[in-house]
């Protein structure tokens, strides 16, 4: 039997036997602290002193005193009894040794110790001398670790000192045998719930006994505790909620109910913890807080949780749209440049001349000065190669020239993340039902090779997959693509088609996928999960093309866009939200994103509360105003029972009251006649159109709402004036408003 068989297992073993002091003085003369070596030789030492029952100290180091325990343990590192260990690696650690020995007593005026390793009978003499010891089998257990085998026979370190420690080697054996069944028909190499328990036994190694934990309320306490200490360790560690909750529910805590307490090493619980996962969700999920203000993360630019008015209101629809435009002009412009790209690489390859396969890059008979940096033909000729063999010929050209071609996939038109990812975005913006998810899905062919994520019939097409979040016979969906999305489609397909043929050549299953990417150095090519690399490095790369796009854009939108931009998901979310602001409804956004019915929870999590309230509290004031309207017709006490006091109100007022447009689907209605918008006038309304047309008082200008209702109404007075058809009874109207002269409670809110 060996007792050590991976001395990496040992890094929370203290040191006893040695002195703090000896530790350190024998690992500066080994070397660097950190090295390799440098552990293997201080905890082999450490081992060998225990199981052999001593101790050393520096000063019995600087001495010859310690000769002969010394030249026990150069024996032990030589003996395969004590360490597992090839022939070299141990005679190297032995000399070492020696050597880092000799450094300390050298600065002590004490003798060299001279017994290198150099010949065969010193080998044996030196490991003759350990094997004739006698060992301390507690010891030897306590260094042996408790080591198992999985399915693959992988060697697993079951991590049971703390158990050793705190509850005896009984404890630690019906652990072990725990762990040893558990892993010798699994592939795992790591066993999350012991490593759990240890950790947690190291912490509260004073807490409990072994007697007291068969005990089932001790035992219920145990588990109870063992979950409050997992749960904040990680959450220390930045794990997420949710991710440690899961852990716990579907790893650890089955391990404990189906092998620790079958086991009668505690007290059969009354309870184990089951805490449910409950992370944010709908209006309280992508929370940020930043200068005691509170955003919504969700879009491409974060949105207040409050606002506070309809111009901020106003400015923030603004943004989102400017921002969802530059967006969309980013992605034209790096698909136009991949599909450029693709183009520019048919047209090198008929002028190129390409690499014998094959044949050395150093062949005198070509290849050396076609790939050569002082070829400007080196690239056509890569190109010309990627024609002619495809991507396994082209793999094969440039192994040998990465510096010369840094962004050779770039170059040639071969897609990675970066290119497909404004791709991706431009199909889930077109129909947020797509999303990111949902275009990893899309298998273009089947097992035999039949097309089948696409329906390439004839117009329209249609584009499957799957989305997880529905249930299992609804998660199938079918996407009608328009001929903008068609278009982008056929353009992931023909950038990915080299990458395919040659995933289909070596049978990897990963050619029938849609989205297919070449990784870093032209590697085998990779499944695009329609995620991207979202380090500062790429975003400050987006940020210098979204900003050299649009150079007068505002920075700090360009900053968070060059974040959001990198997170297809938030883009299908600006998308709905669109939606939402173009109709003003829930359903339709609701239906824009695929969703089998409205959930005000569920869509609160792609829209800001403070949108929802927004118009929800318009509608309301639209309501109220509407109900006083119809209970105060032909007073003239409407305007002020109405009780403006902003623009808003005013706005809700007019459109409700003024315009109405005739339904353009009622068959009875005479087709020769020409479509008019039927214009509402009453002396209320009256009062407000000469109130907004008046001539603004001097260093004053109307806001932009009102300015829009001015307009209005002096479009409408000229076609009063100039339609003969019109009858004089609205004339009159408006002259007894303009008698009564503007009203001053609308003019406190109508000028900017």
């Amino acid at each position: 039997m060996t007792i050590i068989k991976d001395i990496s297992t040992y890094q929370t073993y203290p040191y006893e036997a040695m002195s703090a002091e000896l530790v350190a003085c024998l690992a500066q003369a080994l070397g660097h602290p950190k090295k390799r070596s440098v552990n293997s030789i201080l905890k082999s030492l450490e081992c060998f002193l225990q199981i052999t029952d001593q101790a050393l100290s520096l000063d019995e180091l600087k001495s010859n005193v310690s000769d002969e325990k010394l030249s026990d343990f150069i024996g032990a590192l030589l003996s395969p009894q004590f360490r597992i260990l090839s022939h070299d690696r141990r005679v190297a650690l032995a000399n070492n040794l020696q050597d880092a020995i000799n450094t300390i007593r050298q600065k002590h005026s004490q003798l060299d110790w001279r017994g290198k390793v150099k010949s065969y009978d010193i080998y044996s003499y030196y490991r003759g001398r350990f094997e004739a010891l006698t060992l301390n089998s507690n010891k030897v257990y306590y260094w042996t670790g408790w080591h198992c085998k999985n399915i693959n026979d992988n060697i697993i370190s079951l991590p049971l000192r703390p158990v050793y420690i705190n509850y005896g080697r009984a404890a630690a054996e019906k652990l072990y045998e725990i762990g040893k069944n558990f892993h010798q028909s699994r592939r795992t190499c790591s066993n999350v719930s012991i490593n759990t328990i240890s950790r947690f036994l190291e912490d509260q190694s004073q807490q409990y006994t072994a007697y007291a934990l068969k005990d089932r309320s001790v035992s219920t306490d145990f588990f109870t505790d063992l979950w409050i200490h997992y749960y904040k360790h990680h959450i220390a560690k930045k794990s997420g909620h949710a991710n440690v909750v899961s852990r716990w529910r579907n790893i650890i805590r089955p391990f404990i109910l189906e092998y620790i307490v079958p086991s009668n090493i505690f007290g059969n619980p009354y309870d184990i913890p089951d805490p449910k996962s409950t992370p944010p969700q709908g209006a309280d999920s992508n929370i940020i807080t930043e200068l005691d203000r509170e955003y919504k993360n969700k879009l491409i630019i974060r949105i207040p949780l409050e606002i506070p008015d309809e111009e901020a209101f106003a400015r923030i629809r603004a943004d989102i749209y400017s921002a969802h435009n530059l967006v969309m002009t980013w992605c034209e412009s790096k698909i136009s440049a991949a599909m450029t790209a693709y183009t520019i690489t048919r047209e090198m390859a008929e002028i190129g001349s390409s690499v014998k396969v094959g044949k050395p890059a150093s062949d005198s008979r070509g290849n050396a000065w076609l790939l050569s940096k002082d070829n400007p033909e080196a690239l056509a000729n890569l190109a010309a190669t990627f024609s002619e063999y495809g991507y396994a010929g082209l793999k094969s050209a440039y192994k040998n020239f990465h510096s010369l071609f840094p962004k050779l996939p770039t170059q040639l038109g071969l897609p990675n993340r970066q290119t497909l990812l404004p791709f991706c975005i431009k199909l889930i913006t077109s129909d947020p039902r797509i999303t990111p998810a949902f275009l990893a899905s899309v298998e273009l062919y089947d097992s035999r090779g039949m097309l089948k994520g696409l329906e390439n019939s004839d117009t329209p097409q249609y584009i499957h997959g799957y989305k997880d979040r529905k249930h299992a016979d609804s998660s199938e969906m079918r996407i009608k693509l328009t001929s903008e999305t068609a278009t982008i489609v056929a353009s992931i397909i023909a950038l990915t088609n080299p990458l395919r043929e040659f995933l289909r050549s070596k049978n990897d299953d990963t050619w029938r996928k849609l989205l297919i990417s070449t990784p870093k150095g032209l590697g085998k090519p990779l499944h695009y999960t329609c995620k991207t690399n979202n380090t500062e490095y790429h975003q400050k790369t987006v940020c210098d093309e979204l900003t050299a796009l649009a150079p007068d854009a505002d920075t700090f939108i360009i900053q968070q866009l060059s974040k959001t931009i990198l997170r297809p998901a938030t883009m299908r979310s600006t998308a709905a939200v669109i939606t939402f602001l173009e109709t003003g409804s829930v359903y339709s956004m609701a239906e824009a994103l695929g969703h089998n019915r409205y959930d005000p929870d569920l869509l609160e999590r792609y829209l800001p509360p403070s949108i929802l309230y927004f118009f929800r509290d318009r509608w309301v004031r639209k309501f109220q105003t509407g109900i006083i309207v119809q209970a105060l017709k032909g007073s003239p006490y409407l305007l002020d029972a109405s009780g403006f006091n902003s623009m808003g109100q005013l706005e809700s007022f007019l459109e409700l009251n003024c315009l109405a447009i005739p339904d353009r689907d009622i068959e009875s209605r005479d087709q020769s006649t020409t479509d008019k918008v039927l214009v509402n006038i009453d002396p209320v309304i009256a009062r407000a159109i000469v109130t907004l047309t008046s001539a603004c008082p001097p260093g004053k200008k109307l806001n932009s709402k009102a300015q829009h209702w001015a307009d209005f109404s002096q479009c409408l007075l000229s076609y009063l004036n100039s339609d003969p058809e019109n009858n004089l009874e609205i004339l009159e109207l408006i002259d007894y408003a303009k008698a009564l002269g503007p009203d001053p409670s609308i003019e406190e809110f109508i000028y900017g």
